[in-house]
């Protein structure tokens, strides 16, 4: 089994990478 923190983790650093991404294209 998965620990669900360590998804939520991955999870935030993939929303927050996306961010970045789209705030530099704009």
């Amino acid at each position: 089994m998965w620990s669900s923190s360590k998804i939520t983790k991955n999870v935030l650093f993939v929303l927050t990478r996306i961010l970045s991404i789209l705030q530099k294209k704009s």
